[in-house]
Protein backbone atom coordinates (compact mmCIF):
# COMPACT_ATOMS: atom_id res chain seq x y z
CA UNK A 1 0.00 0.00 0.00
CA UNK A 2 1.24 3.35 -0.79
CA UNK A 3 2.22 5.60 1.87
CA UNK A 4 -0.68 8.36 2.74
CA UNK A 5 0.06 11.65 1.28
CA UNK A 6 -2.13 14.00 2.86
CA UNK A 7 -3.31 17.42 0.98
CA UNK A 8 -3.49 20.29 3.11
CA UNK A 9 -6.75 21.98 1.12
CA UNK A 10 -8.48 18.37 1.87
CA UNK A 11 -11.87 19.06 3.94
CA UNK A 12 -10.84 16.53 6.98
CA UNK A 13 -7.95 18.95 7.59
CA UNK A 14 -10.39 21.56 8.83
CA UNK A 15 -13.35 19.79 9.98
CA UNK A 16 -12.45 20.84 13.56
CA UNK A 17 -12.29 24.19 14.56
CA UNK A 18 -9.94 23.72 17.58
CA UNK A 19 -7.25 22.25 14.89
CA UNK A 20 -6.99 25.32 12.81
CA UNK A 21 -3.94 27.54 13.49
CA UNK A 22 -3.95 30.64 14.81
CA UNK A 23 -2.82 33.02 11.86
CA UNK A 24 -2.06 35.95 14.06
CA UNK A 25 0.85 33.61 15.86
CA UNK A 26 4.56 33.75 15.17
CA UNK A 27 5.09 30.14 14.03
CA UNK A 28 9.25 30.64 14.55
CA UNK A 29 8.77 31.86 18.36
CA UNK A 30 6.17 29.64 19.53
CA UNK A 31 7.64 27.21 22.24
CA UNK A 32 6.57 23.36 22.29
CA UNK A 33 3.73 23.84 24.90
CA UNK A 34 2.26 27.05 23.01
CA UNK A 35 2.29 25.19 19.35
CA UNK A 36 0.94 21.92 21.45
CA UNK A 37 -2.01 23.99 23.02
CA UNK A 38 -2.63 25.95 19.49
CA UNK A 39 -3.20 22.40 17.77
CA UNK A 40 -4.69 20.49 20.20
CA UNK A 41 -2.63 17.48 19.89
CA UNK A 42 -5.25 14.97 21.04
CA UNK A 43 -6.87 15.97 17.96
CA UNK A 44 -4.48 16.07 15.26
CA UNK A 45 -1.76 13.69 16.76
CA UNK A 46 -1.09 12.28 13.05
CA UNK A 47 0.26 8.49 12.76
CA UNK A 48 3.35 8.94 10.89
CA UNK A 49 5.97 6.22 11.89
CA UNK A 50 5.88 3.76 9.01
CA UNK A 51 4.11 0.82 10.35
CA UNK A 52 1.43 3.52 11.27
CA UNK A 53 1.42 5.14 7.74
CA UNK A 54 0.85 1.81 5.87
CA UNK A 55 -2.55 1.54 7.70
CA UNK A 56 -4.31 4.43 6.72
CA UNK A 57 -5.95 4.95 3.79
CA UNK A 58 -4.17 6.94 0.85
CA UNK A 59 -5.32 10.43 0.44
CA UNK A 60 -4.71 11.88 -2.66
CA UNK A 61 -1.01 13.27 -3.08
CA UNK A 62 -0.95 16.46 -5.26
CA UNK A 63 -3.71 18.96 -6.20
CA UNK A 64 -4.59 19.06 -10.09
CA UNK A 65 -4.17 21.08 -12.53
CA UNK A 66 -6.67 23.17 -12.26
CA UNK A 67 -6.96 22.86 -8.13
CA UNK A 68 -3.81 24.53 -8.27
CA UNK A 69 -4.59 27.33 -10.40
CA UNK A 70 -8.09 27.65 -8.42
CA UNK A 71 -5.51 27.94 -5.22
CA UNK A 72 -3.75 30.50 -6.99
CA UNK A 73 -6.03 33.04 -7.70
CA UNK A 74 -7.04 33.08 -4.30
CA UNK A 75 -3.65 33.22 -2.79
CA UNK A 76 -0.76 34.66 -5.31
CA UNK A 77 -0.04 37.80 -6.05
CA UNK A 78 1.83 36.54 -9.39
CA UNK A 79 1.11 34.82 -12.33
CA UNK A 80 2.55 31.13 -12.78
CA UNK A 81 6.36 31.48 -12.80
CA UNK A 82 8.49 28.83 -14.74
CA UNK A 83 12.33 30.05 -14.17
CA UNK A 84 14.55 31.82 -12.09
CA UNK A 85 13.95 35.08 -14.52
CA UNK A 86 10.18 34.63 -13.77
CA UNK A 87 10.62 34.79 -10.27
CA UNK A 88 12.86 37.59 -9.99
CA UNK A 89 10.39 39.75 -12.58
CA UNK A 90 7.76 38.65 -10.51
CA UNK A 91 9.21 39.69 -6.85
CA UNK A 92 9.87 43.26 -8.78
CA UNK A 93 6.26 43.69 -9.95
CA UNK A 94 4.49 43.48 -6.88
CA UNK A 95 3.48 46.53 -5.06
CA UNK A 96 5.29 47.88 -1.39
CA UNK A 97 2.92 46.77 0.68
CA UNK A 98 3.40 43.45 -0.40
CA UNK A 99 7.47 43.80 -0.31
CA UNK A 100 7.63 45.14 2.91
CA UNK A 101 5.29 42.29 4.40
CA UNK A 102 7.23 39.78 2.82
CA UNK A 103 10.29 41.78 4.08
CA UNK A 104 8.81 41.56 7.61
CA UNK A 105 8.21 37.78 7.30
CA UNK A 106 11.58 36.46 5.94
CA UNK A 107 13.87 38.60 8.84
CA UNK A 108 11.26 37.22 11.57
CA UNK A 109 11.89 33.88 9.98
CA UNK A 110 15.58 34.23 9.45
CA UNK A 111 15.88 35.23 12.69
CA UNK A 112 14.43 32.29 14.31
CA UNK A 113 16.46 29.65 11.32
CA UNK A 114 19.69 31.46 11.97
CA UNK A 115 19.64 31.85 15.66
CA UNK A 116 23.17 31.22 17.27
CA UNK A 117 20.71 30.01 20.60
CA UNK A 118 23.26 26.98 21.55
CA UNK A 119 19.80 25.21 22.50
CA UNK A 120 19.03 24.77 19.26
CA UNK A 121 19.93 21.80 17.68
CA UNK A 122 20.88 21.64 14.06
CA UNK A 123 19.37 18.42 12.02
CA UNK A 124 21.78 17.71 8.28
CA UNK A 125 19.83 15.03 6.97
CA UNK A 126 22.53 13.82 4.14
CA UNK A 127 23.34 12.14 0.81
CA UNK A 128 26.40 12.15 1.51
CA UNK A 129 28.26 13.04 -1.68
CA UNK A 130 31.64 14.89 -1.22
CA UNK A 131 30.21 18.82 -1.16
CA UNK A 132 28.06 17.29 2.22
CA UNK A 133 31.32 16.29 4.03
CA UNK A 134 32.68 19.69 3.03
CA UNK A 135 29.35 20.92 5.05
CA UNK A 136 29.59 18.23 7.52
CA UNK A 137 33.34 19.03 8.17
CA UNK A 138 32.73 23.55 8.60
CA UNK A 139 29.73 22.79 10.80
CA UNK A 140 31.92 20.27 13.20
CA UNK A 141 34.74 22.52 13.15
CA UNK A 142 32.74 25.55 13.93
CA UNK A 143 31.20 23.42 16.71
CA UNK A 144 34.72 22.99 17.76
CA UNK A 145 35.35 26.23 19.30
CA UNK A 146 31.43 27.79 19.47
CA UNK A 147 28.51 26.93 21.45
CA UNK A 148 25.40 25.09 19.61
CA UNK A 149 24.84 21.38 18.82
CA UNK A 150 24.65 19.53 15.78
CA UNK A 151 23.39 16.00 14.16
CA UNK A 152 24.54 14.88 10.69
CA UNK A 153 22.40 11.93 9.59
CA UNK A 154 24.30 10.26 6.92
CA UNK A 155 22.65 7.92 4.30
CA UNK A 156 23.38 4.33 4.06
CA UNK A 157 25.45 4.48 0.49
CA UNK A 158 27.74 7.03 2.58
CA UNK A 159 27.61 6.90 6.09
CA UNK A 160 31.07 5.43 5.91
CA UNK A 161 32.44 8.03 4.32
CA UNK A 162 31.18 10.69 6.92
CA UNK A 163 32.18 8.64 9.33
CA UNK A 164 35.95 8.68 8.15
CA UNK A 165 35.87 11.96 7.65
CA UNK A 166 35.08 13.14 11.22
CA UNK A 167 37.33 10.34 12.81
CA UNK A 168 40.28 11.74 10.63
CA UNK A 169 39.80 15.44 11.48
CA UNK A 170 38.36 14.89 15.18
CA UNK A 171 40.28 11.96 16.50
CA UNK A 172 41.49 14.39 19.10
CA UNK A 173 38.41 15.06 20.64
CA UNK A 174 36.66 12.49 23.23
CA UNK A 175 34.36 10.88 21.45
CA UNK A 176 32.17 7.01 21.79
CA UNK A 177 31.52 4.77 18.42
CA UNK A 178 28.50 2.30 19.09
CA UNK A 179 29.97 -0.50 20.10
CA UNK A 180 28.02 -2.89 18.66
CA UNK A 181 27.18 -1.97 14.35
CA UNK A 182 29.09 1.88 14.42
CA UNK A 183 26.07 2.72 13.23
CA UNK A 184 26.45 6.28 15.05
CA UNK A 185 29.49 8.43 16.71
CA UNK A 186 29.28 10.72 19.16
CA UNK A 187 31.43 13.65 20.22
CA UNK A 188 30.52 16.35 22.74
CA UNK A 189 28.60 19.16 19.97
CA UNK A 190 28.09 16.63 17.57
CA UNK A 191 27.03 13.18 16.46
CA UNK A 192 27.16 11.13 12.68
CA UNK A 193 24.48 8.72 12.76
CA UNK A 194 23.30 6.15 10.13
CA UNK A 195 20.69 7.49 8.18
CA UNK A 196 17.99 5.99 5.81
CA UNK A 197 18.29 3.86 3.01
CA UNK A 198 19.57 5.26 -0.28
CA UNK A 199 18.59 2.88 -2.09
CA UNK A 200 15.12 4.79 -3.85
CA UNK A 201 14.20 1.31 -6.12
CA UNK A 202 13.35 -0.71 -2.85
CA UNK A 203 10.46 1.90 -2.45
CA UNK A 204 9.07 0.87 -4.90
CA UNK A 205 10.16 -2.96 -4.72
CA UNK A 206 7.66 -5.48 -3.48
CA UNK A 207 7.43 -8.71 -1.39
CA UNK A 208 10.79 -8.60 0.65
CA UNK A 209 12.92 -5.89 -0.66
CA UNK A 210 10.09 -3.67 0.72
CA UNK A 211 9.97 -5.27 3.83
CA UNK A 212 13.66 -5.22 4.52
CA UNK A 213 13.45 -1.07 3.38
CA UNK A 214 10.35 -0.65 5.76
CA UNK A 215 12.69 -2.13 8.29
CA UNK A 216 15.73 0.03 7.67
CA UNK A 217 13.69 3.21 8.14
CA UNK A 218 12.34 2.38 10.96
CA UNK A 219 15.20 1.94 12.80
CA UNK A 220 16.52 4.70 11.45
CA UNK A 221 13.75 6.89 13.06
CA UNK A 222 14.57 5.66 16.23
CA UNK A 223 18.28 6.44 15.62
CA UNK A 224 17.76 9.52 15.16
CA UNK A 225 15.47 10.19 17.86
CA UNK A 226 17.79 8.48 20.43
CA UNK A 227 20.11 11.41 18.90
CA UNK A 228 17.72 13.97 19.32
CA UNK A 229 16.73 12.81 23.33
CA UNK A 230 20.39 12.62 24.05
CA UNK A 231 20.49 16.68 23.36
CA UNK A 232 17.03 17.59 25.05
CA UNK A 233 17.07 19.46 28.27
CA UNK A 234 15.67 17.82 31.81
CA UNK A 235 12.37 19.14 31.56
CA UNK A 236 11.50 17.84 27.81
CA UNK A 237 11.56 14.92 25.59
CA UNK A 238 12.84 16.50 22.94
CA UNK A 239 15.39 19.82 22.25
CA UNK A 240 13.96 22.04 20.14
CA UNK A 241 15.59 22.10 16.33
CA UNK A 242 15.87 22.87 12.71
CA UNK A 243 15.75 20.15 10.05
CA UNK A 244 17.99 20.49 6.88
CA UNK A 245 17.35 18.30 4.71
CA UNK A 246 19.39 17.63 1.04
CA UNK A 247 18.58 14.33 0.81
CA UNK A 248 15.20 11.71 0.16
CA UNK A 249 12.34 13.47 2.22
CA UNK A 250 11.44 9.71 3.19
CA UNK A 251 13.07 10.32 6.37
CA UNK A 252 11.80 13.04 8.02
CA UNK A 253 8.48 12.43 6.68
CA UNK A 254 8.39 8.99 8.65
CA UNK A 255 9.38 11.39 12.15
CA UNK A 256 6.45 10.94 14.74
CA UNK A 257 4.34 14.04 15.45
CA UNK A 258 5.50 14.90 19.19
CA UNK A 259 9.25 15.17 17.75
CA UNK A 260 8.52 16.88 14.84
CA UNK A 261 6.59 19.35 16.67
CA UNK A 262 9.75 20.65 18.21
CA UNK A 263 11.04 21.37 14.74
CA UNK A 264 10.75 25.28 14.05
CA UNK A 265 11.64 24.95 10.19
CA UNK A 266 12.90 22.72 7.56
CA UNK A 267 15.01 23.67 4.55
CA UNK A 268 15.32 21.31 1.40
CA UNK A 269 18.26 21.46 -0.82
CA UNK A 270 17.67 20.01 -4.12
CA UNK A 271 14.01 20.11 -3.99
CA UNK A 272 13.41 23.16 -6.02
CA UNK A 273 16.19 23.70 -8.66
CA UNK A 274 16.86 26.55 -11.33
CA UNK A 275 18.73 24.33 -13.85
CA UNK A 276 21.74 26.63 -15.39
CA UNK A 277 20.86 28.76 -18.32
CA UNK A 278 17.99 29.57 -18.76
CA UNK A 279 17.33 28.84 -15.38
CA UNK A 280 14.08 26.69 -15.68
CA UNK A 281 12.38 25.40 -12.16
CA UNK A 282 12.78 21.58 -12.14
CA UNK A 283 12.04 19.09 -9.31
CA UNK A 284 15.84 18.52 -8.19
CA UNK A 285 16.67 15.03 -7.12
CA UNK A 286 15.51 15.13 -3.19
CA UNK A 287 11.72 15.74 -4.46
CA UNK A 288 12.16 13.35 -7.16
CA UNK A 289 13.65 10.23 -5.10
CA UNK A 290 10.44 10.75 -2.51
CA UNK A 291 7.87 13.12 -3.87
CA UNK A 292 5.16 11.23 -1.73
CA UNK A 293 6.83 11.54 1.57
CA UNK A 294 8.02 14.94 0.85
CA UNK A 295 4.30 16.17 -0.09
CA UNK A 296 2.69 14.62 3.05
CA UNK A 297 5.72 16.16 5.29
CA UNK A 298 5.02 19.53 4.08
CA UNK A 299 1.45 19.51 4.53
CA UNK A 300 2.01 18.65 7.81
CA UNK A 301 4.20 21.18 8.15
CA UNK A 302 1.95 23.74 6.81
CA UNK A 303 -0.91 22.59 9.35
CA UNK A 304 1.68 23.39 11.99
CA UNK A 305 2.77 26.25 10.83
CA UNK A 306 6.10 25.53 10.87
CA UNK A 307 8.11 26.67 7.46
CA UNK A 308 9.52 24.68 4.65
CA UNK A 309 12.07 26.62 3.14
CA UNK A 310 13.72 25.68 -0.51
CA UNK A 311 17.15 26.16 -1.55
CA UNK A 312 18.58 26.21 -4.80
CA UNK A 313 22.31 27.92 -5.42
CA UNK A 314 20.96 29.40 -8.41
CA UNK A 315 17.94 30.85 -7.10
CA UNK A 316 20.86 32.51 -4.75
CA UNK A 317 23.08 33.50 -7.29
CA UNK A 318 26.09 31.75 -7.05
CA UNK A 319 29.01 31.64 -9.26
CA UNK A 320 30.90 29.47 -7.30
CA UNK A 321 29.34 25.98 -9.09
CA UNK A 322 32.12 23.77 -7.87
CA UNK A 323 34.71 22.53 -5.49
CA UNK A 324 37.35 22.98 -7.62
CA UNK A 325 36.90 26.95 -7.61
CA UNK A 326 37.50 27.31 -4.28
CA UNK A 327 40.50 29.14 -3.39
CA UNK A 328 43.44 26.25 -2.93
CA UNK A 329 40.60 23.07 -3.36
CA UNK A 330 43.10 21.46 -6.14
CA UNK A 331 45.86 21.00 -3.36
CA UNK A 332 44.23 20.37 -0.29
CA UNK A 333 41.67 17.60 -1.31
CA UNK A 334 43.67 14.51 -0.73
CA UNK A 335 44.22 15.76 2.63
CA UNK A 336 40.97 17.06 3.23
CA UNK A 337 38.75 14.15 2.07
CA UNK A 338 40.15 10.21 3.40
CA UNK A 339 41.44 8.46 0.80
CA UNK A 340 38.11 5.48 0.88
CA UNK A 341 36.07 8.76 -0.38
CA UNK A 342 37.90 9.62 -3.66
CA UNK A 343 40.08 6.58 -4.60
CA UNK A 344 37.34 5.36 -6.69
CA UNK A 345 36.71 8.58 -8.02
CA UNK A 346 40.39 9.36 -9.66
CA UNK A 347 40.06 5.28 -10.64
CA UNK A 348 36.70 6.29 -12.81
CA UNK A 349 38.42 9.30 -14.30
CA UNK A 350 41.33 7.92 -15.36
CA UNK A 351 39.56 4.68 -16.83
CA UNK A 352 36.88 7.80 -18.81
CA UNK A 353 39.65 9.98 -20.23
CA UNK A 354 41.65 6.38 -21.05
CA UNK A 355 38.70 4.78 -22.88
CA UNK A 356 37.70 7.46 -24.81
CA UNK A 357 41.49 8.26 -25.74
CA UNK A 358 41.67 5.06 -27.15
CA UNK A 359 38.24 4.72 -28.95
CA UNK A 360 39.42 8.04 -30.73
CA UNK A 361 43.10 6.47 -31.69
CA UNK A 362 41.52 2.92 -32.86
CA UNK A 363 38.63 5.63 -34.68
CA UNK A 364 41.91 7.16 -36.29
CA UNK A 365 43.79 3.68 -37.49
CA UNK A 366 40.07 2.59 -38.70
CA UNK A 367 39.61 -0.56 -35.63
CA UNK A 368 37.28 -1.93 -33.30
CA UNK A 369 36.88 -4.83 -31.37
CA UNK A 370 38.38 -7.34 -30.11
CA UNK A 371 41.59 -5.74 -32.00
CA UNK A 372 41.37 -2.74 -30.52
CA UNK A 373 41.26 -4.23 -26.91
CA UNK A 374 44.36 -6.46 -27.31
CA UNK A 375 46.30 -3.15 -28.26
CA UNK A 376 44.92 -1.29 -25.21
CA UNK A 377 46.08 -4.05 -23.07
CA UNK A 378 49.59 -4.06 -24.90
CA UNK A 379 49.84 0.20 -24.46
CA UNK A 380 49.10 0.25 -20.59
CA UNK A 381 50.51 -2.76 -19.33
CA UNK A 382 53.00 -0.09 -18.34
CA UNK A 383 56.28 -2.68 -19.76
CA UNK A 384 54.99 -5.08 -17.06
CA UNK A 385 55.07 -8.88 -17.59
CA UNK A 386 50.91 -9.70 -18.65
CA UNK A 387 51.74 -13.33 -17.96
CA UNK A 388 52.49 -12.41 -14.49
CA UNK A 389 50.29 -14.25 -11.91
CA UNK A 390 49.24 -11.00 -9.64
CA UNK A 391 48.56 -9.02 -12.81
CA UNK A 392 46.19 -11.84 -14.33
CA UNK A 393 44.38 -12.14 -10.63
CA UNK A 394 44.22 -7.88 -10.97
CA UNK A 395 42.91 -8.29 -14.43
CA UNK A 396 40.36 -10.70 -13.36
CA UNK A 397 39.20 -9.17 -10.32
CA UNK A 398 39.31 -5.45 -11.83
CA UNK A 399 38.58 -5.10 -15.60
CA UNK A 400 39.15 -0.99 -16.64
CA UNK A 401 36.39 -0.52 -19.20
CA UNK A 402 39.30 0.03 -21.79
CA UNK A 403 40.69 -3.37 -21.56
CA UNK A 404 36.91 -4.89 -23.21
CA UNK A 405 36.18 -5.41 -26.96
CA UNK A 406 32.71 -4.51 -26.73
CA UNK A 407 33.69 -1.00 -26.01
CA UNK A 408 34.89 -0.30 -28.76
CA UNK A 409 32.03 -0.82 -31.20
CA UNK A 410 31.95 1.02 -34.35
CA UNK A 411 29.75 3.49 -33.50
CA UNK A 412 32.17 3.96 -30.37
CA UNK A 413 35.23 4.68 -32.38
CA UNK A 414 33.64 7.49 -33.69
CA UNK A 415 36.12 9.63 -33.84
CA UNK A 416 33.97 12.98 -33.85
CA UNK A 417 32.36 11.82 -30.67
CA UNK A 418 35.56 10.55 -29.07
CA UNK A 419 37.15 13.32 -29.75
CA UNK A 420 34.56 15.63 -28.02
CA UNK A 421 34.25 13.68 -24.66
CA UNK A 422 37.63 13.31 -24.42
CA UNK A 423 38.00 16.99 -24.73
CA UNK A 424 35.47 16.93 -21.97
CA UNK A 425 36.88 15.20 -19.70
CA UNK A 426 40.54 16.59 -19.76
CA UNK A 427 38.78 19.38 -18.43
CA UNK A 428 38.42 17.45 -15.18
CA UNK A 429 42.14 16.57 -15.01
CA UNK A 430 43.44 19.23 -13.26
CA UNK A 431 40.78 18.54 -10.48
CA UNK A 432 39.69 14.36 -10.67
CA UNK A 433 38.28 14.53 -7.19
CA UNK A 434 35.06 17.65 -8.03
CA UNK A 435 31.34 18.32 -8.04
CA UNK A 436 28.96 20.70 -7.88
CA UNK A 437 28.43 22.90 -4.89
CA UNK A 438 25.41 25.07 -5.15
CA UNK A 439 23.22 23.13 -2.48
CA UNK A 440 25.22 22.53 0.29
CA UNK A 441 26.53 25.81 -0.18
CA UNK A 442 23.16 27.38 -0.33
CA UNK A 443 22.26 25.49 3.12
CA UNK A 444 25.83 27.10 4.21
CA UNK A 445 25.78 30.30 3.56
CA UNK A 446 21.88 31.07 3.84
CA UNK A 447 21.59 29.44 7.12
CA UNK A 448 24.57 29.42 8.59
CA UNK A 449 26.47 32.37 7.74
CA UNK A 450 23.75 34.53 7.67
CA UNK A 451 24.12 36.97 4.90
CA UNK A 452 22.81 40.30 4.85
CA UNK A 453 21.27 39.80 1.50
CA UNK A 454 19.34 36.72 2.35
CA UNK A 455 15.72 37.06 1.98
CA UNK A 456 12.87 34.36 1.91
CA UNK A 457 9.78 34.60 -0.60
CA UNK A 458 6.72 33.24 0.06
CA UNK A 459 5.43 30.29 -2.70
CA UNK A 460 2.90 28.01 -3.58
CA UNK A 461 4.81 24.93 -5.81
CA UNK A 462 3.41 22.36 -8.39
CA UNK A 463 6.12 19.88 -9.34
CA UNK A 464 4.15 18.33 -11.51
CA UNK A 465 3.59 21.50 -13.44
CA UNK A 466 6.97 23.09 -12.70
CA UNK A 467 5.49 25.85 -11.85
CA UNK A 468 5.26 28.21 -9.06
CA UNK A 469 3.83 31.59 -7.59
CA UNK A 470 4.54 34.08 -5.25
CA UNK A 471 2.05 33.68 -2.72
CA UNK A 472 0.16 35.74 0.20
CA UNK A 473 -0.47 32.94 2.45
CA UNK A 474 1.87 30.35 2.07
CA UNK A 475 4.22 28.45 4.55
CA UNK A 476 6.71 27.62 2.01
CA UNK A 477 9.99 29.79 1.17
CA UNK A 478 12.06 30.12 -1.62
CA UNK A 479 15.80 31.13 -0.28
CA UNK A 480 16.82 34.42 -2.69
CA UNK A 481 19.70 36.68 -2.54
CA UNK A 482 19.45 40.55 -3.27
CA UNK A 483 23.78 40.15 -2.76
CA UNK A 484 25.07 37.81 -5.01
CA UNK A 485 28.79 39.40 -4.08
CA UNK A 486 28.47 39.35 -0.26
CA UNK A 487 27.56 35.38 -0.37
CA UNK A 488 30.70 35.07 -2.67
CA UNK A 489 33.41 36.71 -0.05
CA UNK A 490 31.37 34.90 2.91
CA UNK A 491 31.62 31.14 0.89
CA UNK A 492 35.19 31.98 0.21
CA UNK A 493 35.93 33.49 3.79
CA UNK A 494 33.85 30.12 5.41
CA UNK A 495 36.02 28.03 3.22
CA UNK A 496 39.55 29.80 4.33
CA UNK A 497 37.73 29.48 7.85
CA UNK A 498 37.63 25.99 8.01
CA UNK A 499 40.57 25.15 6.39
CA UNK A 500 42.73 26.89 8.85
CA UNK A 501 40.95 25.35 11.68
CA UNK A 502 41.69 22.11 10.37
CA UNK A 503 45.31 23.09 10.01
CA UNK A 504 45.41 22.57 6.34
CA UNK A 505 47.94 25.20 3.79
CA UNK A 506 47.72 23.96 0.51
CA UNK A 507 50.76 24.86 -0.57
CA UNK A 508 51.77 22.10 1.66
CA UNK A 509 49.14 19.82 0.94
CA UNK A 510 50.32 15.95 -1.21
CA UNK A 511 49.04 13.32 -2.52
CA UNK A 512 49.84 9.88 -1.13
CA UNK A 513 53.20 8.30 -2.86
CA UNK A 514 51.97 5.62 -3.91
CA UNK A 515 48.91 7.13 -5.70
CA UNK A 516 51.11 10.10 -7.14
CA UNK A 517 53.64 7.59 -8.70
CA UNK A 518 50.58 5.16 -10.54
CA UNK A 519 48.94 8.77 -11.85
CA UNK A 520 52.02 9.93 -13.17
CA UNK A 521 53.02 6.57 -14.64
CA UNK A 522 49.93 6.74 -16.54
CA UNK A 523 50.00 9.88 -17.56
CA UNK A 524 52.80 9.55 -19.41
CA UNK A 525 51.04 6.77 -21.48
CA UNK A 526 48.48 9.10 -21.99
CA UNK A 527 50.41 11.68 -23.47
CA UNK A 528 51.98 9.42 -25.52
CA UNK A 529 48.68 8.51 -26.57
CA UNK A 530 47.80 11.95 -27.10
CA UNK A 531 50.65 12.58 -29.59
CA UNK A 532 49.60 9.93 -31.46
CA UNK A 533 45.78 11.64 -31.62
CA UNK A 534 47.68 14.86 -32.44
CA UNK A 535 45.72 16.82 -29.29
CA UNK A 536 48.44 19.44 -27.88
CA UNK A 537 45.73 20.97 -25.12
CA UNK A 538 44.98 17.07 -23.59
CA UNK A 539 48.88 16.52 -23.34
CA UNK A 540 49.54 20.30 -21.90
CA UNK A 541 46.64 19.19 -19.37
CA UNK A 542 48.34 15.38 -18.69
CA UNK A 543 51.54 17.33 -18.29
CA UNK A 544 51.30 20.74 -16.66
CA UNK A 545 47.47 20.40 -14.79
CA UNK A 546 46.97 20.84 -11.19
CA UNK A 547 46.72 16.60 -10.90
CA UNK A 548 49.97 16.11 -12.39
CA UNK A 549 51.67 19.21 -10.53
CA UNK A 550 49.89 17.95 -7.27
CA UNK A 551 51.40 14.17 -8.20
CA UNK A 552 55.54 15.45 -8.83
CA UNK A 553 55.16 17.55 -5.59
CA UNK A 554 54.64 14.21 -3.87
CA UNK A 555 57.61 12.76 -5.37
CA UNK A 556 60.15 14.76 -4.88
Amino acid sequence: MDIPVYNIYHPLFFLSKSITPSSSLNPVLLSHQERTENLNIRHVRLLTTLSELTSIRTIQASLSAAAFRDKLNDMSTTATIKSLADLKAAYKRLDKPTTDSINRSSKSILEGVCTSDAEIVRVYNLHGDLDHLVLMTFIATKLRNTPGRAIFVVDDQYYEDAFDMLTKHFDDMPHKIDPKDEEWVKFERFTVVLGGDEDRHARRAGGEVAEEHKKFLEAAVARVLECLKGFAPKNREYPQFIWHNSTSAELPAAMPSEAMLFCKALTFASAVVFYPSPHNFFPGYAYAWSHKSHDLLVANLTKWEIPSIYIDGSAMGFSTQRLSQLPGYVNVWPELFPGVTWEDALRATHDRITLWMMRWAEGIAGRHGEESAKRAKSVFTLGQDASNEANKAEEEFSMPPYYNAESYSKEDCNTEEASKRARAIADDLGCPVNMVLGAAAGMLLGLEIVPKGALLIPIEVDFKKRELAIARKAHKYILTATSSTTLEENLVEAWKEMLARLELVPEECKMPRDIAENWVQNCKTLRLLAKEIGDAEIEKQLRKGDMSRLCEKALR
